[in-house]
């Protein structure tokens, strides 16, 4: 009785747990294909990917590696400032450039002749990252590499998180155009879309960004030991 009690609360502990990184890897594979499609879609790319194609176009490393390189260094300064990542900060990194390239490698994936068929797939690719979004910062484990070193600046001086976030949307555009990145009209219709969109897919599933604890490694352990205790 009492091992069958037991065995049912591990079966439901580790459930949950399960259940945070299907959630997790589901919003990466979606955001992945959100970014890839945006590129193939030849009209400009979001802020970030502007500076991750213009990395690889230096550099000769590929979109995801690029990526991976790019959420590294971010993840370095972030912790250097005192902000520790979660696993999702870390997982989102690796995972979402793994992903990007084997979409790209896969050769599924190609620009639509017409430029309807292009407009369609630029806001198709915003709406599946913004899906992503939902779905990756839903379970609590660690927002991205980017929200980390928001946040971590925000700590440290007089600025709001508007300001600091429009500040790195712009940097990072600005030296991404400047090594190559893909800059076009897209870039401003994505910048414009994605906030209302991520908004509106999380009001549908009734889920309050703001109110899920973003869980960093330290505070994810503890939750652990906790429960097996």
């Amino acid at each position: 009785m009492l091992h069958s009690l037991f065995r049912r609360k591990e079966l439901k502990r580790y459930g949950s747990i399960l259940k945070k990184f299907l959630s997790l890897l589901l919003g990466f594979i979606l955001i992945s294909l959100g970014l890839t499609s945006s590129l193939h879609a030849e009209l400009g790319v979001h802020s970030w990917s502007i500076l991750h194609m213009g990395v690889s176009i230096q550099t000769g490393l590929t979109f995801g590696q690029a990526f991976q390189v790019t959420g590294i260094t971010i993840i370095l300064l972030s912790t250097m400032l005192g902000i520790i990542p979660g696993i999702g900060t870390i997982l989102n990194m690796y995972l979402i450039g793994v992903f990007c390239d084997i979409i790209n490698a896969s050769g599924w994936m190609s620009t639509p002749q017409s430029m309807l068929g292009r407009i369609a797939m630029l806001l198709m690719g915003n709406l599946l990252f913004a899906v992503g979004t939902y779905f990756y910062l839903k379970p609590g484990l660690g927002g991205g590499p980017k929200d980390s070193l928001m946040l971590a600046i925000s700590q440290r001086s007089k600025y709001s998180i508007s300001v600091i976030r429009t500040a790195m949307e712009i940097i990072a555009t600005t030296i991404g155009t400047i090594m190559g990145g893909p800059l076009g009209i897209g870039t401003i219709v994505l910048a414009i879309t994605i906030g209302p969109l991520i908004q509106g897919v999380c009001h549908i599933a009734d889920l309050n960004l703001k109110a899920v604890k973003q869980l960093n490694i330290v505070e994810f352990y503890r939750l652990l030991k906790a429960e097996e205790s």
